[in-house]
């Protein structure tokens, strides 16, 4: 029911703010200069992704109520986690910006291979980054994590005594 009315939030809600951004001067010129997009026609458009992911924060938000609700405060628990998730986050957006802009002027960024380039770079920058700051503030999930996947790849070798001892007991 809820993913209902997150769906009908959404579909509600961009034609208002369609609407807003072709009726609006200021707020289709704030929109057009945050974004870069001023020369592009059918920028408008944009508003789009805006409209979901507002409805998809409702429906977190509401999903997150209803489990409260069911389950008792989890908040408490969670509570740590999610703000570590969100500064290791945050942090990993600010460097790859940079180094999006810094490597803008390394790789050709009229050709493909230029634009894949940067934009891999970036991510692998901004990746060490994000995993480098949970793992200093030793997070308990990356650790579960990262503990599984070493745990299936690097299996540990058992310890067991050499056949030939095993005659002579």
């Amino acid at each position: 029911m809820i993913n209902v009315i997150s769906a009908v939030f959404i579909i509600g809600l961009t034609p208002v703010f369609i609407s807003l951004i072709k009726n609006h001067y200021f707020l289709s010129s704030f929109f057009e200069t945050a974004l870069r997009v001023g020369d592009v026609g059918g920028a408008d458009m944009l508003v789009l992704p805006l409209a979901y992911s507002l409805g998809m924060i409702a429906n977190s938000v509401l999903l997150f109520l209803l489990f409260q609700k069911e389950f008792g405060d989890v908040w408490v628990r969670a509570r740590k986690t999610f703000f570590e998730v969100l500064g290791a986050s945050l942090l990993m957006g600010v460097v790859a910006y940079f180094a999006l802009n810094f490597l803008d002027n390394i790789f050709d960024i009229n050709t493909f291979g230029g634009i894949f380039a940067q934009g891999g770079l970036s991510a692998l920058a901004g990746g060490i980054v994000w995993f480098g700051a949970l793992k200093a503030l030793k997070n308990k999930e990356l650790e579960e994590i990262t503990g599984a996947i070493f745990a299936r790849f690097w299996k540990a070798s058992v310890i067991a005594p050499e056949p030939e001892t095993l005659d002579r007991q």
